[in-house]
């Protein structure tokens, strides 16, 4: 048995120690849960405020993969930004794209900048990536677009006119933006 092999076989051990662990802690404190918020994103944002965000990407990329699509939904809403990212990432590299969407919709509403998570999609193993998910982000805010209102309706316009870069348009209307996202979509399946 090599090295590596000892390594990943006492980082299993690790983690399913720390999973049975928080098995246990949330037993003995469930009072103090939220309901409905996962144990998890307990852990999570507990390694985040005490270790930082590279030791809370690796616990809640070692978690078993149907605690982890849990513990990456739930933090991918969190108002935490940073939390939010790590359960927006851990979706997007897992394949739950469509599970990511809504949260990203939000984020361009609220004006944040999504362009961390475009580098970390043209950086990844499919090169199809940025431009899936902004036509999926793009095509959840139409089915949304009258629940945006104000400052957010905005935000939103200029993300379906001018985001992702490609065909930008000058002006908002529903018919030009429809055109150019079917554009960008004959554009991918090329």
């Amino acid at each position: 048995m090599g090295i590596s092999c000892v390594i990943g076989k006492l980082k299993k051990g690790v983690v399913e120690i720390a999973a049975l662990s928080l098995v246990l802690l949330t037993f003995l404190c469930g009072a103090g849960q939220s309901a409905g918020e996962p144990a998890g994103l307990i852990e999570l944002r507990r390694i985040y405020s005490t270790e930082g965000l590279d030791e809370a990407w690796e616990y809640l990329a070692g978690l078993p993969s149907l605690s982890q699509l849990e513990v990456a939904g739930v933090a991918a809403a969190d108002s935490d930004k940073e939390i939010s990212a790590l359960g927006i990432t851990a979706l997007v590299q897992s394949g739950n794209l469509d599970e990511a969407v809504p949260t990203l919709a939000l984020r361009v509403a609220g004006g944040d900048d999504l362009s961390a998570f475009g580098y970390a999609w043209a950086h990844a193993d499919d090169p199809k990536l940025p431009v899936r998910m902004y036509l999926k982000i793009c095509r959840y805010q139409l089915a949304n677009l009258d629940r945006f209102k104000g400052e957010q309706r905005k935000n939103v316009e200029r993300f379906l006119t001018n985001g992702g870069a490609v065909n930008p348009l000058n002006e908002f209307s529903l018919e030009a933006v429809e055109e150019r996202l079917s554009r960008i979509e004959a554009r991918l399946l090329e």
